[in-house]
């Protein structure tokens, strides 16, 4: 980057680095600031329920489970549904729909993402069918203490056993390039 080019970038506002080394400005995001390697590291770190869970439970294990709760026609949407949160974090629901700026800054960053990846965007409601049902699942077999929740949802019948950071990174990593292989996918050609 030349000095010229480097002070453009300092006028996009704040930064903060990712682990490949990029300026990732949270407020101007660029679709060549998206990377894949970027995304599967921060998902497997980050815990699911803001870190109340008995386990670690990581963003990107309950993304593989989404994804395998889809058709092979939304899988790769399902992997990916939760990227955004690569970049801002996974923020609990209810502090969540109180945020609308944070609110507006996951939705463009989800189009960037949706784009960047040759995803369908907005996500089909199977998606969203998909990651209830996940939530619950991860409500009855990863907390502690069950409490009654407001809403019910539909569980799974299978149970959830947490996945160490580097299986859910491997994990992730094999979907990923198995859905990027898929003649039926369209998309890019690599991460």
């Amino acid at each position: 980057m030349t000095k010229n080019s480097d002070a453009v970038e300092w006028t996009r506002g704040d930064w903060f680095q990712t682990d490949s080394g990029v300026r990732f400005y949270p407020y101007d995001p660029k679709e060549e600031d998206i990377l894949i390697e970027d995304i599967v590291h921060a998902l497997s770190r980050i815990c699911r329920f803001g870190g109340h869970c008995q386990d670690f439970y990581s963003v990107a294990q309950h993304s593989c489970l989404v994804s395998d709760a889809c058709t092979r026609a939304l899988a790769f949407e399902g992997l990916m549904h939760d990227a955004s949160e690569a970049y801002l974090g996974d923020v609990v629901r209810p502090i969540k729909i109180g945020l609308r700026e944070y609110m507006e800054m996951e939705k463009n960053l989800e189009a960037l993402i949706a784009k960047r990846f040759h995803l369908k965007f907005p996500f089909p409601p199977e998606i969203k069918e998909a990651d209830n049902a996940a939530l619950f699942t991860e409500r009855r077999d990863l907390l502690r203490v069950s409490v009654p929740w407001p809403h019910q949802g539909v569980e799974w019948v299978r149970r959830i056993e947490p996945w160490s950071v580097e299986r859910a990174e491997r994990e992730f990593w094999g979907r990923f390039r198995c859905l990027m292989a898929d003649e039926s996918y369209q998309g890019l050609e690599g991460g």
